[in-house]
């Protein structure tokens, strides 16, 4: 998961001409509240920002764990079991548990920022793209890319028959 485009509209909408707003200031609103800066503002619309894409995460996770869960029960129960892809699913399983949630309150005395978010985005992706991962689901995929290769090689062989 890619968060580059996220942090990038967050670091030019300041540069964007404001739109005509009616609302009031205050949560919810393109204004800061009075009293507030619009960098006040900012690390508030952050945070809102990254709470709400824990809450979207956790729901993720659960729903995904179960699915992975659930396959690899699947691949297990098979006689003889797909050893295969239950790897996979196994290492998905913790690289997903493994994932961090983005804290929703700044590091240190600095309010959090774009650059912040970016990097703690940085940290999610880097975690999906572990070698673990690689090493346990290459041969799910490569068995899966033959299979294909095969059902091409049957295709051709049809078509071939058939004259011009």
């Amino acid at each position: 998961m890619k968060y580059i485009p996220i942090v990038a509209s967050l670091l030019l909408a300041g540069c964007a001409a404001p739109a005509a707003n009616t609302s009031p200031p205050g949560p919810g609103s393109s204004q800061p509240a009075p009293g507030q800066t619009p960098l006040q503002k900012l690390a508030a619309d952050l945070k809102d920002l990254k709470s709400k894409f824990n809450n979207d995460l956790a729901q993720l996770r659960k729903n995904t764990l179960a699915d992975l869960t659930a396959a690899k029960s699947n691949a297990d129960s098979q006689n003889p079991p797909d050893k295969v892809s239950s790897m996979c699913y196994a290492q998905l399983i913790t690289n997903i548990n493994a994932l961090p949630a983005l804290p929703t309150s700044g590091t240190g005395a600095a309010s959090p920022g774009p650059i912040l978010l970016f990097q703690e985005a940085r940290d999610v992706t880097r975690q999906a793209d572990a070698d673990d991962l690689k090493i346990a689901c290459g041969p799910l995929f490569l068995d899966e890319v033959d299979d294909a290769r095969k059902l091409f090689d049957d295709i051709t062989k049809i078509v071939a028959l058939f004259p011009k």
